[in-house]
C-alpha cells in the first residue's frame, strides 16, 4: 500500500486525523517538518487538554492526558552531551535546530542554552495543547526556578497544583509572594514543612483567602 499523502487531506479530515493521534504522536510527528508542524498548532482547538509536569531542578517535562492514561517525557541536556550518541537527528524546536533522540516513550534534546531551551519546550508545547502546569519547587537550588515561574506567570498560564517548601530565605519568600498575587492563576496549592494546602476545592472561597494571609504572616513579618 502506498504512503499516505497526509498533507494533501481536506482540513477537516486532518484535523481528525490529528485528534486521533496520541501525545507522542502528535509531538513527534509536529518535529517532521514545519509544514506538519503548522497543521497541528492550527488543529490547536480540537487537541486534548493536557497537564505539564515540569521536573525544573532536572529540567525534565512529563506531558500527560488529564485521566493519567497517556504520557510523553521530554528530557533536557545540554549539547555538549550529544556527543556521546551516535543517533541523534536534528530537528527544529521553538526556532531552534537541535540534535533529538526519539525514544518509544519520549524524546531527549540537547541545548546549547541549557535553562533557555527547558523554557523553549514549554513554548513548543504550548502551540500544541491547551496546557496546565504542576510543579514541585523543592528547599535547594532556589535560583533555579524563579526566572522560569515568573515567565509561566507572566505567560497567564494555568497551574494545576504547585507544591513548595519554604526555607524561611528571602529569595523563597519572595517566589511565595510572587505565587500568592497569581493565586487566581492556581488551583491547588501546598507547603511544607508547614503543611498548608490553599485549593478551588475547599467550599468556602473566604476561608482559602483567610488561610492565606495567615500563612504570608507567619512566613514574612
Amino acid at each position: 500500500m502506498p504512503p499516505l499523502p497526509l498533507l494533501r487531506l481536506p482540513g477537516l479530515v486532518l484535523c481528525e486525523v490529528f485528534k486521533s493521534l496520541n501525545i507522542g504522536e502528535k509531538i513527534k510527528l509536529s518535529l517532521c517538518s514545519k509544514r506538519i508542524s503548522t497543521h497541528i498548532n492550527n488543529a490547536q482547538f480540537y487537541s486534548q487538554k493536557v497537564i505539564v509536569d515540569l521536573g525544573i531542578l532536572n529540567q525534565n517535562i512529563k506531558v500527560q492526558s488529564e485521566n493519567n492514561k497517556d504520557t510523553f517525557k521530554i528530557f533536557s541536556y545540554p549539547d555538549s552531551w550529544s556527543n556521546h550518541y551516535s543517533n541523534t537527528h536534528q530537528f527544529p524546536i521553538a526556532g531552534c535546530i537541535v540534535p533529538v533522540i526519539t525514544t518509544p516513550t519520549g524524546i531527549k534534546v540537547f541545548w546549547k542554552n541549557y535553562p533557555e531551551g527547558f523554557l523553549s519546550v514549554i513554548h513548543y508545547l504550548l502551540k500544541m495543547f491547551y496546557c496546565k502546569i504542576s510543579t514541585t519547587i523543592y528547599h535547594y537550588n532556589s535560583g533555579v526556578y524563579q526566572p522560569i515561574i515568573s515567565e509561566l506567570f507572566h505567560l497567564q498560564l494555568e497551574f494545576k497544583k504547585i507544591t513548595i517548601s519554604l526555607d524561611g530565605s528571602e529569595q523563597r519568600n519572595l517566589l511565595w509572594n510572587q505565587i500568592a498575587s497569581n493565586l487566581g492563576l492556581v488551583e491547588e496549592l501546598e507547603s511544607y514543612p508547614l503543611k498548608i494546602l490553599i485549593s478551588e476545592q475547599l467550599p468556602l472561597i473566604g476561608h482559602r483567602r483567610l488561610v492565606l494571609q495567615v500563612f504570608i504572616g507567619l512566613n514574612l513579618y
